[in-house]
């Protein structure tokens, strides 16, 4: 019996391949604050850190003198612990940390989308805990 995954793929043609993740996103650095200097506030702009807890976001703080990153991208932690997160608002980032921003060949591109490659990213980027990691230069790859 055909599974729902093999009717789809067939009735919507879909083909999986392998993309590097340049060609997926666009991946940049981010402006960072030093996050023992950020007063954190009730309400404001999230600060996401180098940590997996809460999706990153360590609190909130007041807007700053550059604007904040936009919502509906990735983070990923470049050093130490590779903690990679979904930022669904507007954020500011401690250092360290790229914004990878979905290029328009995502056509579909929501949370679950963004989660999917999220938990890919992150299993790529374990197998590299202690060393620096250049994003671009990662494939992704189908798991099955």
């Amino acid at each position: 019996m055909q599974s729902e995954l093999e009717r789809r793929e067939q009735s919507e043609k879909i083909t999986w391949q392998e993309f590097k993740i340049e060609d997926l996103f666009d991946v940049t650095g981010t402006k960072s604050l030093d996050s023992n200097a950020v007063d954190f506030v009730e309400t404001g702009i999230n600060f996401v850190g180098r940590s997996s807890d809460n999706n990153g976001v360590q609190g909130k703080t007041e807007k700053q003198s550059f604007p904040p990153n936009d919502a509906f991208t990735i983070t990923s932690a470049v050093v130490g612990q590779k903690y990679v997160n979904f930022q669904d608002e507007p954020y500011y980032c401690s250092q360290n940390i790229n914004k990878l921003t979905p290029k328009c060949i995502l056509t579909r591109w929501n949370k679950f989308v963004a989660y999917y490659f999220v938990v890919n990213i992150q299993k790529f980027a374990a197998k590299y805990e202690d060393q620096y990691m250049d994003m671009c230069s990662m494939i992704l790859k189908n798991i099955s």
